[in-house]
């Protein structure tokens, strides 16, 4: 399974709300193409309209969540422009 099929099939299970156990046969050999993964994840919800990269967080930053998903430590994780707002705004 090459990389666009990974991104696509965990996309369209996030797009889904489906659980993370879905995604349990999609191997991902290293941290390089975790980042290749989510560059290209971030690339798909930019085509279906949820907006480029406004900036970038530290992500995974529990231990517990980094057990969650076999990482561990901390990683960068971006953050979408629609999801930005300024202080002191009402949702």
């Amino acid at each position: 399974m090459d990389i666009k099929q990974k991104s696509k099939i965990i996309y369209n299970n996030c797009k889904d709300l489906e659980f993370f156990y879905k995604d349990d046969d999609i191997i991902i050999e290293d941290e390089s193409e975790a980042y290749i993964i989510q560059d290209e994840f971030i690339r798909l919800k930019g085509i279906e309209g949820y907006g480029s990269i406004g900036g970038w967080k530290v992500a995974l930053t529990n231990p517990e969540m980094q057990k969650l998903v076999g990482v561990n430590r901390p990683v960068e994780g971006a953050i979408l422009k629609p999801l930005i707002f300024q202080n002191n705004i009402t949702l």
